[in-house]
């Protein structure tokens, strides 16, 4: 597989050349933003004990980096709050930046890949990261027993979040 990083990318995309599934796959998981947004929706799923596990266009959008970077610092406040957050917030939250994490899978699909199996693997990668999510919240309030931890990861993720906007 061809990958080429683009210094004016990091960390937020890596341009994937081919590989199809393997591309679609690596999207969530090597771009840093894209990752903890994800993370961070399991995350905000499992805080409300319920059932909320929340399960291209060629079109550029003006502000599409400004809007992942946001997801990051916006989910990580949520986790920070502790749920002091409705969930249809939430909802509305991660449908809105979904949005344009959506829309950079589908600029960034390389140009002879097989829709059918990019698409497959961002999916596949982003549920999986979304169940990590879930673990690591799980983890924490097993094992610390507190919302802190909580609040910990929440901030280090929106701080994260800052970063990416102001880079």
């Amino acid at each position: 597989m061809n990958i080429s990083i683009p210094i004016s990318s990091i960390p937020s995309h890596i341009q994937l050349h081919q590989g199809e599934f393997e591309a679609g796959f690596l999207h969530p998981v090597l771009g840093f933003d894209h990752l903890l947004a994800m993370i961070a929706v399991g995350m905000i799923s499992t805080m409300f004990n319920k059932n909320a596990i929340f399960a291209f266009n060629k079109i550029n959008l003006l502000n599409n980096e400004i809007g992942i970077s946001l997801s990051v610092i916006i989910l990580g406040l949520l986790i920070f709050s502790r749920s002091n957050f409705s969930i249809f917030i939430a909802i509305s939250f991660v449908v809105f930046f979904g949005f344009f994490h959506g829309h950079a899978y589908g600029l960034e699909m390389p140009k002879l890949a097989g829709i059918t199996k990019y698409i497959f693997g961002f999916m596949t990668a982003s549920v999986l990261l979304h169940i990590l999510g879930i673990l690591i919240t799980k983890f924490y309030i097993k094992i610390y027993k507190t919302p802190k931890a909580l609040s910990i990861s929440g901030a280090f993720i929106s701080c994260v979040g800052v970063f990416f906007l102001i880079n």
